[in-house]
């Protein structure tokens, strides 16, 4: 689909009006990463249908009823910290987040905007009884915002230290890979601003940069601190 032929609001207008007549599954009709404004990977990326799949078989096990997040946070707790993780992508950063941190990856729900409060900080949604702020993952980590990228999803991810947990948006979800620790290597040039702020360390798979994230980090950082109760 040549969307570059089409204006920003008519891209909108058709991405609503299918949105309206097939719901968000007819949304993956538009599946062009131009309009994602993602960049392309030297990593294989799978359907995204069988990673979630996959990774939801691994969050709740063979649970069949519906779930609270408490109930799921408390399993999750148990899984080894250095099991698994979820690769994902956010712009150019490819960026693995340790599954023990997260309960639920799924589609961007409805979001409640808060007034006076930082941009990456998007608003709240409603999950299963329970209000979850939602942090828009480019704006925090101060890369270029992308509103209509046609593979988002919201991870929730929980800090292991304290009650608390918020929505991630990212712009990719990519699949679940075990990680050896030994394989982990410091950061090359770790900056105080961007995702490396919140990596631990990095990852070479194949041509690709993997950043290993410290979710407790960026749980506890003094912007997450400050408005942790909006």
């Amino acid at each position: 689909m040549t969307n570059e032929l089409l204006s920003s609001d008519d891209q909108d207008l058709m991405r609503r009006t299918i949105l309206d007549v097939f719901g968000p599954d007819g949304v993956d009709l538009l599946d062009d990463d131009s309009v994602d404004d993602v960049e392309p990977l030297d990593i294989p990326i799978r359907p995204l249908a069988d990673v979630v799949a996959e990774i939801d078989a691994e969050l709740h096990g063979s649970a069949q009823s519906p779930r609270t997040l408490a109930s799921i946070a408390k399993t999750s707790r148990k899984r080894s910290a250095d099991a698994k993780f979820i690769v994902i992508q956010l712009h150019q950063s490819v960026l693995a987040v340790p599954i023990s941190h997260v309960l639920e990856v799924q589609r961007v729900p409805a979001i409640t905007s808060i007034p006076n409060v930082p941009d990456w900080l998007r608003g709240v949604t409603n999950l299963r009884g329970e209000i979850i702020s939602v942090v828009d993952g480019r704006t925090f980590l101060n890369l270029p915002p992308n509103d209509h990228g046609l593979h988002r999803r919201l991870i929730i991810i929980q800090s292991l230290q304290q009650e608390r947990w918020a929505g991630f948006i990212v712009d990719r979800v990519i699949g679940m890979r075990s990680i050896d620790p030994n394989e982990i290597k410091p950061s090359i040039s770790p900056t105080s601003t961007g995702a490396s702020r919140f990596c631990k360390g990095e990852l070479v798979v194949g041509l690709e940069t993997v950043g290993i994230m410290d979710l407790e980090l960026l749980l506890s950082c003094e912007e997450m601190n400050l408005f942790a109760s909006a």
